[in-house]
């Protein structure tokens, strides 16, 4: 088994033999999604309750396409530009991928998987040596979790699966450049469901299990303004409801610290607390 940690404010994925662990859930909650058929799982480590309660922050966004097939790179520019995107540069092989990812630091690069002459990989590999944390999306036809691992592997902070629809598009870019939105209840789980499906996952299959909320400071009276667990809790329900992703357990409340592990080969969500270990 690997184990993957689920940092405060950020979301991440698992298969058959990944276990996903949030750490120290205090007043945070912690939302495990589900596809039982798949065995895909997802946690996000919630933070906050509502992104449209603090202002949002302006943030540059660049693009570079890197795509051999015409179609493809007006398709996703059209989609990036109608997101926002106010610099979107394209390039057909590796050595002008090189040289415009250089020239305009982009805040996200999609690369094909089949970029020429040799593949996507070997382009990545090679900004990646003088930029260890380029915001690098590889962009591949539906393929195996192999595959999606090895590019992970290689350094692709994320894969994105043909069809490269708008909400697709959108929850990747998402991902990638807007890391502080994912604190958010409302944000974390819709683009920790958009990159679910993006692997594979079946919406209509997902189901949920929360925990965490834990109401720290019990001696304070303000409810709405001090229990940001509660709120956690209740705005995460509801986005869920929203969604149509039914909840299937709970252990949520209290003032007790938790820590989750959502084990993906059977769906079990393990909370371990000072009191000792609970399975739901």
């Amino acid at each position: 088994m690997t184990d993957i940690v689920v940092d405060m404010g950020s979301v991440a994925l698992g298969y058959e033999h990944d276990n996903l662990i949030s750490v120290g859930l205090g007043s945070c909650v912690g939302v495990a999604l589900y596809d039982p058929e798949k065995k895909i799982g997802g946690m996000a480590h919630i933070m906050l309750p509502n992104s449209k309660e603090i202002p949002s922050q302006q943030i540059e966004r660049k693009a570079l396409i890197a795509e051999k097939d015409s179609k493809i790179r007006s398709s996703l520019k059209n989609t990036l530009a109608h997101l926002g995107f106010a610099s979107i540069t394209e390039t057909e092989e590796k050595e002008g991928t090189l040289a415009k990812y250089k020239e305009t630091s982009p805040s996200i690069a999609f690369i094909s998987a089949f970029l020429p002459p040799t593949n996507g990989v070997d382009t990545a590999k090679a900004i990646l040596s003088k930029e260890p944390n380029a915001p690098i999306v590889i962009m591949s036809p539906p393929t195996d979790r192999t595959t999606i691992s090895y590019y992970s592997q290689e350094g692709a902070k994320e894969v994105m699966i043909s069809p490269f629809t708008e909400e697709r598009v959108r929850s990747v870019s998402e991902f990638i450049l807007g890391i502080n939105q994912l604190k958010f209840a409302d944000k974390a789980i819709q683009v920790l469901v958009e990159l679910m499906v993006n692997r594979g996952a079946d919406k209509r299959r997902l189901v949920a299990k929360i925990a965490g909320g834990a109401h720290m400071f019990p001696t304070l009276m303000d409810e709405e303004v001090i229990n940001i667990g509660n709120r956690n809790i209740n705005i995460s329900k509801k986005n869920l409801k929203e969604m149509g992703i039914p909840l299937e357990a709970e252990e949520t409340g209290a003032s007790i610290g938790r820590t989750v592990t959502l084990e993906v080969a059977t769906g079990k969500l393990r909370i371990k607390t000072k009191d000792g270990i609970k399975e739901l």
